[in-house]
């Protein structure tokens, strides 16, 4: 008997009599009573029922919707059995799975409240936008909202359709004879598989397994990279990742070239509850360039590698740890196989502990220099560097704050090298006042204590009449008064802001050409960051002393809409002209420093240009530019720099160096992107002058691939491990290895 109805809802399909489905609507709800109170509710909906009482069978046709356990079954047509608890769904069959897969079918048999079944005419659009074709699949629950779909003669994408043409052939997809979709597992495998491009098969495989897209960490082949270098020819990488438990995975590469011979890279990265350890090396057994008197060569094959070791562990709340430990074989390696452009490495071994505000630390730190040069230099190492500071509250002293730094260093060096051993202690006190009329006053006093003892003195391998072995000792006294006056005023459309500034500051004479070694202190320049500081050598074995004014000016034009200009000069003053203990070339060498400033402006967000400069004190010439933009125009970017700092007679830069370097990338039709830079030498030497760097790169990003190439060309020596043209490529496929929705940093160029 047919008869039309709006809603059926019952317990396990609970119906009693055809008097009970009948009587059931939205405006005369039945109450059914379940056969099985342990089976999940079913709700029914359609125009038109049968219900066969002998057979127990439910049959339901027009706009059939079955909603049982959170999953959704749709059809032309829909009979279940309720004896054996099988749903049969025939015409425009839909089930949308509580995970948000939705599968579209011809016809379908689902049994266990939906949780298994077999399609046949598949097609189904998973939860991460994928989608599978099939002619045949059946599913099992693998867990309360896990299954797993066996595919026959099927396909997969991550691609998600056309939407002018959605039967439109995908950029990519996965033909198999069986896949396999485990949601437990999050994994997509595949028997006799083979890669279609726009619909052209250019990759076969007997089996390949993928993450579902629904997981970050998955075990399993990456994407390969392959390019050409000139110095190692034609290569090709190929990485393998194992992931062997949440807190623990790997990464194994090998790196295949034409020129050199195979390099082995290997990555283990293991996570503890209050630790992390990573480990990244490699090996090769290759030639390389090196210099040798000023001659390039190419030294014969040898072992070369590299280990990267980084380590940190938490104790407590106070106490951490760590070990940062970074050797390659040799100067050239790292440039050579692109793996880094470091001019030297460090590795450390530490300890620390935080208090409040108080700081303790040990260090033992090593250094490796990787710049190719004719002459070795023995680099010393701190074995160890100690470090505790002590702040004191705020107001808490005169109104202010006191501080007690102290640091203990034995700086060692492998061959017949200097050493020393020094300690240092400071006391200090700090205090800011903001006085009734504004002005902003920062004054400070310190009194700081250095001991040295030097052996193998440099200077008596010199001098022979020096002594081998020396201790010093001296004490800095200082005081320190800043003065700034911030002033602003308000327009309709923005706001103006100007800020005088003066600092003097006192240190009795030191004798800076004392016996005491210099070995932090040698590398000091005048900038706009250390301009108004107590001290502008770097480090604790020069002190910049006797009594010096410091002035400058800051101003600044801020639009409302986010536009703005700031300006700074200043300049610094010694009361003495005699003992300078400043290096020809810093800028602070006369009793008039040089001046130093900068302008940066900016229009809204797309629009940036900032200048430093540095002029002579005296004669006002430039002794140092730097100038950097970037501007945004529609699909172009656009970013450009410009460097020169005067030489300095006397010194390893005796000549004027200029560099100028550009980028551009400009986004053109249908998601592709050009990419092109350079960097010109300007510099005055003849030899010198010229292109050094070039590159240019083309990518492509689809909503599911992306295909990028570049090419570089450097012009340095091939000694120093750079040299050379490189030409790299990459390809992937979301979901299937290396799929990036960005595109490359501008680093890569």
């Amino acid at each position: 008997m047919i008869h039309p109805f709006s809603v059926v809802q019952a317990t396990d399909i609970a119906v009693q009599t055809t008097e009970d489905v009948i009587a059931a609507s939205p405006d005369n709800p039945q109450e059914i009573k379940p056969l099985n109170p342990a089976k999940a509710p079913v709700d029914l909906e359609a125009d038109t029922l049968i219900h066969d009482e002998e057979s127990q069978i439910i049959t339901a046709s027009g706009n059939v919707v079955l909603v049982q356990s959170g999953r959704i079954l749709k059809a032309d047509k829909i009979a279940y059995n309720l004896k054996d608890e099988i749903a049969v769904a025939e015409g425009n069959v839909v089930f949308v799975d509580e995970n948000g897969d939705t599968h579209f079918a011809e016809y379908a048999t689902l049994t266990d409240n939906m949780r298994e079944g077999l399609v046949r005419g598949l097609h189904s659009v998973l939860a991460d936008d994928s989608r599978i074709w099939a002619e045949e699949g059946t599913k099992k629950t693998t867990g309360d909202k896990t299954s797993t779909y066996i595919l026959r003669d099927a396909s997969y994408t991550a691609c998600e359709p056309c939407r002018d043409n959605p039967e439109k052939e995908p950029p990519w997809k996965l033909r198999a004879s069986k896949i396999v979709v485990d949601q437990e597992d999050h994994s997509v495998s595949y028997q006799n598989a083979r890669l279609e491009v726009g619909g052209v098969p250019i990759l076969y495989t007997p089996y390949y397994s993928h993450p579902d897209g629904t997981v970050k960490r998955k075990s399993g082949l990456l994407t390969p990279s392959f390019g050409y270098s000139s110095q190692l020819g034609g290569f090709a990488e190929g990485r393998y990742y194992h992931t062997f438990s949440p807190d623990l995975d790997a990464t194994l590469g090998l790196m295949m070239t034409g020129k050199e011979g195979p390099v082995l890279k290997t990555e283990v990265r293991k996570r503890f509850e209050q630790a992390k350890l990573d480990v990244e090396s490699s090996v090769t057994h290759s030639r390389r360039k090196d210099s040798v008197a000023g001659q390039e060569i190419t030294k014969d094959e040898e072992l070369r590698g590299h280990v990267f070791v980084d380590g940190r562990w938490d104790i407590d709340e106070k106490w951490r740890a760590g070990i940062d430990l970074n050797v390659a074989s040799d100067e050239q390696y790292l440039r050579q196989y692109d793996m880094g452009t470091m001019d030297y490495l460090q590795s450390e071994v530490s300890t620390e502990r935080f208090s409040g505000r108080n700081y303790a630390g040990v260090k033992i730190i090593a250094f490796q220099d990787l710049r190719v040069r004719s002459t070795n230099v023995d680099q010393p190492n701190l074995l160890p560097i100690a470090e505790a500071n002590f702040v004191g509250e705020p107001n808490a002293m005169l109104g202010g704050r006191w501080h007690w730094k102290n640091s203990m260093l034995n700086l060692a060096r492998d061959g017949s090298g200097q050493d020393v051993n020094r300690m240092s202690s400071s006391l200090g006190w700090k205090r800011q006042i903001f006085t009734n009329i504004g002005a902003v006053l920062d004054g400070s006093a310190s009194l700081r204590g250095d001991f040295y003892n030097t052996r193998d003195r440099t200077i008596a391998s010199i001098n022979p009449a020096e002594d081998d072995r020396k201790t010093d000792a001296r004490v800095a006294p200082r005081v320190a008064l800043t003065a700034s006056y911030p002033m602003k005023r308000d327009y309709k459309s923005m706001q103006l802001r100007v800020e005088p500034q003066v600092m003097l500051v006192a240190t009795p004479d030191m004798d800076n050409d004392s016996s005491i070694p210099n070995e932090d202190s040698q590398d000091a320049q005048i900038d706009i960051a250390n301009l108004f500081t107590e001290d502008r050598f770097s480090g604790i074995d020069r002190i910049e002393d006797r009594t010096r004014a410091t002035y400058g000016v800051r101003t600044g034009l801020y639009g409302h809409e986010g536009s703005q200009i700031e300006t700074f000069l200043g300049q610094s003053y010694r009361f003495s002209s005699t003992d300078n203990p400043f290096s020809t070339g810093s800028g602070l060498d006369d009793q008039y420093s040089d001046y130093v400033g900068h302008i940066n402006a900016a229009y809204k967000a797309d629009h940036q240009a900032s200048y430093r400069f540095q002029l002579d004190g005296s004669t006002l010439e430039a002794e140092r530019h730097e100038l950097y933009g970037r501007t945004a125009y529609g699909p172009v970017k656009f970013s450009g720099s410009y460097m020169y700092a005067a030489g300095v007679a006397g010194s390893i830069y005796s000549d004027s160096r200029q560099e100028v370097a550009g980028q551009t990338e400009i986004d053109i039709y249908d998601n592709w992107t050009l990419r092109g830079s350079a960097v010109y030498d300007l510099s005055d030497a003849q030899d010198e002058e010229g292109l050094t760097r070039a590159g240019f790169g083309v990518d492509y990003v689809h909503d599911c691939y992306n295909v990028s190439a570049y090419a570089t060309r450097d012009l340095t020596d091939q000694s120093s491990g750079a040299g050379g043209t490189t030409v790299m490529f990459r390809i992937g496929f979301k979901n299937l290895g290396e799929y990036a929705s960005d595109r490359f940093e501008s680093e890569t160029y």
